[in-house]
This record gives C-alpha cells, sequence and structure tokens, in this order.
C-alpha cells in the first residue's frame, strides 16, 4: 500500500508540475468534510518562503468580498520567523487601502514580539504578544468587531482585548510578507485565512485544533501550489493572489489536522477558570435520558482544595440523579441512582489536591468509563434505563448543602460517548464538535459556546487567573 501511495503522490507531482494538473495543486493535500459541515483543513507539502523585503510578497488587489476596513473580520495565519536581528517590523498580513493609509496590520517587531494594529493616516492602535522564538511555527489569531474591539491570540494564549478606532475604507488591498513597499517578512507562512465576521471562541478553539469553519470565509490561501507566480484561494470566492519574488518551500509544521497540534497546552481557554466555595452554576443542556441507542460524555478539569467535594450533579427532581464527587480517601467518584437502582464508580488513582486534574467520564446504558488524569478506570452492568435529567449543577450536590470548593474550568457535555481515541486527543487540547451540546469555558461568563445557547447561571462564582496549563 505504501507503495502504490508513493507511486501515485509521484504521478501527481509530475503531472502538475507540466501543468497538466494545476488546479489540483493549488488545493490542500488533506481535506476532510466533518458531519458537522466545518472542513478539516491542513498544509501539510509546502509553505511560502519570503525573503524579508518588499520585493517577496503575495499581493491580492480589487478583493471582491471586503467592503471596508469598519467590517468585522477574523484572520489566522501560520508563520515561522527566521530573522534573529531585524532591523524594521516584519509584516506577515496587511490588508485595508490600497494607498496603505488605512489599514489592519499583523507584525512582528524587532524584539520578535506580535503585533495586531490597526493604522490609519494619522494614528496607531494596536496590541503585541509575548516575544516569539525565532525558527519556531506559530498559529495565531486576529479579529476585529468592526466598531471599536479587537483580539489576539497566538497558540491559543488570549492577549488583552484592544480599543481599535472604526474606519472606513472601500478599497481592499491584501499583501503578505510585507506592506506595499516596506517592512518584509523573513521566514515562512504556510496558510492564511480572513473571515468576513468575528469567530467565536469554540471556532477560534476548533481551528487551532484543525478543524475550519467555512462559514463567512473569503479568503483561503494554503501555499500548495508550485507555481512562483500565482497563490491559489481555495475558500471559492476567487480571490488568488499574485507572487513577487517569493518561493515554495517543503518547511511546514506539523499537520495540525492530526493527533499532534503545534503546541498541544495551550489550544484551549488559558485565561480565566470559575471559582466556586459555595457557589454554583446551573446550565440548561437539556434532558439527560440513557437508553439502549443513549449516551453521554462529561468532561472538565478541576482544581479542589479538599476532599469530600461535590463537583456536579443532574438530576430529575424525582430521585433519579448522576453525581461525581471526590470522596474522602481522594478517589474520584461517580454515583448514578435512581430510586431502586444505585451503579457506583470510584477511580484507581487519586485525585491531586491543590493541582489542576483532568477528568473525562463516559457513559452508556451499559457502563461507565471515568479517565482521571490519563488513567482509565472502568466498569459494566447490566442495560437499564434512567429517567431524564432535567438540569446540570457544577459546584453542588443537587440537593442538601455539599459544595465544592476550588476551580473548574473547560466544562463540556456531549450527546454521545467519546471514543478512547477522542479522549486522548481532548486531554491534548483537541477538541471534537460533534456531539457537543453544552461547553463552558470559564473566560469571564457563563455562555454557552458550543453554539446550542445552553447558556449557564452563576451564583456566587468568581473568576480567577488560575488556569490549566
Amino acid at each position: 500500500m505504501r507503495k502504490f501511495l508513493a507511486k501515485f503522490l509521484l504521478i501527481i507531482t509530475l503531472l502538475t508540475m507540466t501543468g497538466i494538473l494545476p488546479a489540483l495543486a493549488s488545493y490542500s493535500t488533506k481535506t476532510v468534510v466533518s458531519s458537522t459541515g466545518s472542513t478539516v483543513v491542513s498544509d501539510v507539502s509546502r509553505s511560502m518562503g519570503f525573503a524579508g523585503n518588499s520585493g517577496s510578497r503575495v499581493r491580492v488587489d480589487n478583493i471582491n468580498f471586503y467592503s471596508g476596513v469598519s467590517s468585522s473580520t477574523s484572520v489566522y495565519v501560520e508563520f515561522k520567523a527566521t530573522s534573529s536581528t531585524p532591523s524594521d517590523r516584519q509584516t506577515l498580513v496587511n490588508f485595508g487601502s490600497s494607498s496603505g493609509s488605512t489599514r489592519h496590520s499583523l507584525q512582528l517587531k524587532t524584539d520578535n514580539s506580535l503585533t495586531a494594529a490597526f493604522w490609519n493616516s494619522t494614528s496607531y492602535t494596536g496590541k503585541k504578544s509575548t516575544i516569539l522564538t525565532v525558527g519556531k511555527w506559530y498559529r495565531a489569531i486576529y479579529t476585529h468587531d468592526g466598531v471599536s474591539v479587537s483580539t489576539l491570540s497566538v497558540e491559543g494564549i488570549n492577549q488583552t482585548s484592544t480599543a481599535i478606532d472604526n474606519q472606513t475604507d472601500g478599497n481592499a488591498t491584501l499583501v503578505i510578507g510585507s506592506r506595499l513597499s516596506n517592512q518584509g517578512f523573513q521566514g515562512n507562512i504556510n496558510t492564511v485565512r480572513i473571515w468576513n465576521r468575528v469567530l467565536t471562541t469554540a471556532e477560534k478553539i476548533s481551528l487551532y485544533a484543525g478543524s475550519v469553519s467555512k462559514s463567512g470565509l473569503v479568503e483561503e490561501l494554503l501555499f500548495n501550489s508550485l507555481s512562483t507566480s500565482t497563490a491559489y484561494d481555495t475558500s471559492g470566492n476567487g480571490n488568488n493572489g499574485t507572487i513577487t519574488g517569493a518561493v515554495p518551500s517543503t518547511d511546514t509544521p506539523p499537520n495540525v489536522s492530526s493527533d499532534t497540534p503545534l503546541n498541544p497546552t495551550v489550544v484551549s481557554d488559558v485565561s480565566r477558570s470559575m471559582g466556586f466555595a459555595t457557589s454554583t452554576l446551573i446550565t440548561g443542556a437539556g434532558n439527560y435520558t440513557v437508553t439502549p441507542t443513549e449516551s453521554r460524555t462529561f468532561a472538565l478539569k478541576f482544581k479542589p482544595t479538599k476532599v469530600s467535594n461535590y463537583i456536579f450533579s443532574r438530576n430529575t427532581g424525582s430521585g433519579d440523579g448522576l453525581r461525581v464527587d471526590i470522596r474522602s480517601d481522594g478517589k474520584l467518584r461517580t454515583v448514578w441512582e435512581t430510586n431502586v437502582t444505585t451503579i457506583n464508580q470510584s477511580t484507581t488513582n487519586l485525585v491531586k489536591l491543590n493541582q489542576w486534574n483532568d477528568v473525562v467520564i463516559v457513559i452508556t446504558d451499559v457502563s461507565i468509563n471515568i479517565y482521571l488524569n490519563g488513567i482509565l478506570t472502568s466498569s459494566s452492568f447490566s442495560s437499564r434505563t434512567f429517567n431524564s435529567v432535567t438540569s446540570l449543577i457544577f459546584g453542588k450536590w443537587y440537593t442538601g448543602s455539599l459544595y465544592f470548593f476550588g476551580n473548574l474550568d473547560d466544562l463540556r457535555v456531549y450527546s454521545r460517548a467519546l471514543s478512547a481515541s477522542e479522549v486522548s486527543n481532548l486531554y491534548r487540547g483537541i477538541v471534537p464538535r460533534n456531539g457537543l451540546v453544552g461547553e463552558w469555558l470559564g473566560d469571564n461568563d457563563f455562555k454557552d459556546s458550543s453554539g446550542l445557547g445552553n447558556d449557564g447561571v452563576g451564583t456566587n462564582v468568581t473568576f480567577d487567573t488560575s488556569t490549566p496549563q
């Protein structure tokens, strides 16, 4: 099979180089359409190499999708800088007016920090990241709401939101690798994507994991082609770019749609967590019914300060319920009960006090699997059907006054059982979106970022900067 694939790829390459298959070469080497309509796309063959001067760039003129810099937008870029002593700012992405007087820019400063900025003829506003390492691949997401606020994240780490002037310019010119006439970038750029809207938090997390939302995607340059004259837009909008002085390169980042993200420890929300002490977060994740054809998965990160802690529970109000707590001996326990049946499953390993723990609990009608910090404890039983559960409560047992003390983050509920490989990916920051019915990231609010609107109501919940790494 490997020999066959090698011969097949060689034939495709030769046909492409001879111009027989020019369109095929412009598309990503790996495109998988998921059941949710997103597209998992990863360029694993080539990037574009830039020489560090204004004569080395990719330019797209008269873009037909962009009505001005006052429109909301999101930009995603994969890049690796190779100059350790740049004499000037290095421009990754620059777009706005054809004259350059008003524009959005993603630039590396001379100290190798990344800056997302808006420029007009009289002023400059922006936000820079921490110092980045020369010779290392990074991914960044920049958004602007079209009114006054921009955001910047690098490898999933959110920088402080920045107020940016509201400016309008009807022209649209996109330049990659330099400004119009200076501040060239030296290094490689693998992918550039632009949307005509602001990506949600959940979409940003999925994007870092390799799942690309196609909604509102108006420019996608994967630089997969061997062409030294045309950069092909694979968004479907025909916004191809003109290559000047830049060359295709085989230097590319890891395949972010595979099991290995670029930096797996920072692809989820790392800005804030939720603090609990006689506190509750009640969410609306819908009914919970487990029949022979229905399952559920619960995933979260928690940092407890004591044992005998009730992390979350669900209840019908009529005796049936589910609760997850830390026993007095430090083991994590899942109890699933009705008036006539109780299933009690505890982990073999202990919860770490005053440290962040990961847990994924997969429940079907015949089993409970608990993954605590990567260690599986499993139980099986005869097929059972329990009643619907109408509420999910974090921080407290549904009855009485038994609370959780500590911090919770990255709370997720799925309407299906995650596979073992999906659980493994989740630990590494690759978040499955299929079947996700509730997602509360603790980023200063109780909004559900699954897209289903199951927002929560918090009581005495605080937000702090203690977050999992």
